[in-house]
Parts: C-alpha cells; sequence; structure tokens
C-alpha cells in the first residue's frame, strides 16, 4: 500500500495564532493591516464538521488514493489538475471513502481552514486550490 503523509490541522492554528500574535506585538500602535494573505501547500485536504477536523489532513504528497485516482482518469478532462493521485480529487474521495462522512461535512484545503480559524467562515476557497478539486475555469462549475 502506498505511503501515506496526514498532519494535524490544529497545530497549523496553534502555529498561525503564534506567529499573529508575534508580529501584532512588534508593530507600530499607528500601523493598521487592512488585509491578510494566508496560503498552504496545494491540494493538501482535510475534512471537517464545519469547524472541527474529522482527523488528519491529508497532505500533497499523500499517495494512498490510487483507486480513487483511477475512477478520476476514466472521467475528468485529460488536462486538469484534478487528475492524479496528488489531486485534491483524489484525496476528498479517499477521505470520503475511509471517513463516511455526513451531511454539513467540509473539505477544505490547508489555507481554507486556517482562514477559516481566523475568521469563523468555514468553506471559502479560491480558485487554484478548487482546480484540483475539478473546478472548470471555462464553466466555472
Amino acid at each position: 500500500m502506498p505511503e501515506g503523509s496526514n498532519k494535524d490541522p490544529w497545530l497549523w492554528r496553534d502555529a498561525l495564532i503564534r506567529v499573529l500574535r508575534g508580529l501584532t506585538s512588534r508593530l507600530v500602535v499607528s500601523f493598521v493591516p487592512q488585509t491578510l494573505c494566508l496560503d498552504g501547500t496545494s491540494a493538501t485536504l482535510l475534512l471537517c464538521d464545519p469547524a472541527t477536523p474529522l482527523g488528519p489532513a491529508l497532505m500533497y504528497n499523500d499517495a494512498r488514493g490510487l483507486a480513487e485516482a483511477e475512477r478520476i482518469e476514466q472521467v475528468a478532462p485529460r488536462l486538469s489538475p484534478a487528475r492524479g493521485g496528488g489531486s485534491s480529487l483524489t484525496k476528498l474521495l479517499f477521505l470520503k471513502r475511509r471517513l463516511r462522512p455526513g451531511p454539513g461535512i467540509l473539505a477544505l484545503h490547508q489555507a481554507d481552514w486556517r482562514l477559516g480559524c481566523l475568521t469563523g467562515h468555514y468553506g471559502v476557497s479560491d480558485w487554484n486550490n478548487c482546480l484540483k478539486l475539478g473546478l472548470d475555469p471555462q464553466t466555472v462549475c
């Protein structure tokens, strides 16, 4: 069986809070940041209910979803980023088979999860991450 690679998402949240506290303690009182940008490893995915992870996140290099990748290869367009063992869609299907989540469960990328931790709004993502879930940028579906 291919090797898995996963991480505890709570560690990311705790590290993010530590970094932000350290940065804000050094800010000049008159400087108030207007925006914040978060990034994460592409195709790292976890399932949440909606703010609580159901388990570890599957990292970008997790290769356990071979059966799921083969299913995607049969239906996804040839150039789709959703194809291959490293895609978010592969990880989502693997987690769905393994965890059997119920209704209301969210699939979140690493940056999506951390953004939700800061804002309380979970389920928001960006096009780059969604391409690996199967988003077609031409039809936006």
